[in-house]
């Protein structure tokens, strides 16, 4: 569930990642556009807390590009 909001919430995100996945409540991305990742480390700490307000708890701790 928490992978289809992310990949729902930001179509240009699921059109360029080439591995999404989280483990430890960490959200691991894994990107084929340079200009994308840069994009996503400044948006990082606020798509987090999107995604932790959509569920009403804390399910990320924090989201890390690669």
């Amino acid at each position: 569930a928490l992978l289809s909001v992310f990949t729902t919430s930001f179509s240009l995100i699921k059109k360029l990642t080439k591995k999404i996945y989280v483990y430890d409540k960490v959200l691991f991305v894994s990107v084929s556009a340079p200009a994308l990742r840069s994009e996503l480390m400044m948006m990082r700490g606020n798509i987090c807390e999107e995604i932790n307000n959509h569920f009403g708890k804390k399910v990320l701790k924090r989201i890390e590009i690669k």
